[in-house]
C-alpha cells in the first residue's frame, strides 16, 4: 500500500469517529463552557474573571489621566505662586563653578 492510500484510509476512519464525538460532546467534553448547571461555580468565576479584565484597561487609563491632571494643576499653582523653580542652563550652572563656557549660538 502506497503512502497516498495508508493517508487517504486514516482518514476515512477517522471520520466517523469524529462525527460520534461531534454528536456526543458530553462524552467528548468539547465544550469548554458548558461544565456545570446554572449557578455553578465555575460560571460565576468566568463571569467575574471577565468582569475584572473589561474593567482593567479603563481603571488604568483613568489613573493615568487623573495623575497627569493633578500634576498639572499642582505646577500650575506652584508656578502662579512663584515657588516654581525653573532649571537652569548649563552656561550659569558652568558659571557658578567657576568655569566658563563660550556662548552657543
Amino acid at each position: 500500500m502506497s503512502a497516498r492510500a495508508r493517508r487517504c484510509a486514516a482518514t476515512w476512519s477517522a471520520a466517523p469517529v469524529a462525527a460520534l464525538l461531534a454528536a456526543a460532546p458530553g462524552t467528548a467534553r468539547a465544550c469548554a463552557v458548558c461544565m456545570g448547571g446554572a449557578g455553578d461555580r465555575a460560571e460565576t468565576g468566568f463571569l467575574l474573571g471577565s468582569l475584572f479584565l473589561s474593567a482593567l484597561p479603563l481603571v488604568l487609563v483613568g489613573a493615568i489621566v487623573l495623575w497627569i491632571r493633578r500634576r498639572a494643576r499642582l505646577l500650575t499653582a506652584e508656578a502662579a505662586s512663584g515657588s516654581l523653580r525653573s532649571p537652569e542652563t548649563p552656561a550659569r550652572c558652568a558659571s557658578s563653578l567657576g568655569t566658563a563656557q563660550p556662548a552657543r549660538r
